[in-house]
């Protein structure tokens, strides 16, 4: 008969059979293991990080070659050895480009300051205003993890660009909607419910971004009192 059985001691072992015959060894132990058998020199943290399409997910768990590498020039986590995560992220790095930013004429500017203001484009600007605005809500949405591609602005929608020093980095956009559902508390953060009645509203948030190097300093909140 198999006796299957575990022993809680310092020296625990697993015993699936009692004959003498049968030599085993402990799996189980409190012990420190030595050095050699340790496969990674440093304890890192096990997360998950989105890659570029919005639908691939990779679990990075330490591996050097693999998963969660951050290129420091653009600011985006991908996965090096993967031939098509790699190509993504050389047209997501090429992109910075699209930071630049260039004044257009009867530019509609909301907040100004020595080196830095916040303008406002809608549908009915002007088409190079227009395409600058859907080339920064391209980029933003890789980064947020949207899937979308937009060419033509649409006239329910208003894009706020914070600049400074010419380069966009941040945006804040916003869509003409007649009713929307609370959300309702739930227990995890897992999990979002909304209420089954609806309520009349104006106007929602739809997308707000800041770039990666210019977080923290209230941005984000400066476009939102912008834009109400």
């Amino acid at each position: 008969d198999v006796d299957e059985s575990i022993n809680t001691s310092n020296n625990a072992s697993v015993i699936l059979n009692e004959s003498p015959q049968t030599k085993l060894f402990p799996i189980f132990t409190n012990q420190t293991p030595s050095p050699s058998h340790v496969a990674c020199g440093k304890p890192t943290a096990r997360r998950i990080k989105r890659i570029i399409d919005a639908t691939q997910y990779q679990i990075d768990a330490g591996q050097k070659k693999f998963g969660g590498f951050l290129c420091k020039q653009c600011g985006l986590y991908y996965s090096r050895g993967e031939p098509e995560d790699e190509a993504e992220h050389d047209k997501y790095h090429l992109a910075k480009d699209i930071f630049k930013y260039n004044s257009f004429k009867n530019e509609k500017v909301l907040y100004q300051d020595t080196t830095e203001r916040i303008v406002v484009i809608s549908g009915s600007d002007s088409k190079m205003a227009c395409t600058k605005a859907l080339e920064v809500i391209s980029f933003v949405d890789v980064e947020l993890g949207f899937n979308t591609q937009n060419s033509v602005l649409p006239t329910t929608k208003k894009v706020y660009l914070y600049i400074k020093d010419k380069q966009v980095i941040g945006c804040l956009v916003v869509e003409l909607i007649s009713e929307a559902y609370r959300n309702l508390e739930t227990e995890t953060e897992d999990m979002v419910i909304v209420s089954e009645e609806s309520y009349p509203v104006k106007v929602g948030v739809n997308r707000i971004w800041t770039k990666w190097d210019c977080r923290k300093n209230g941005i984000a909140s400066k476009l939102l009192d912008c834009f109400r």
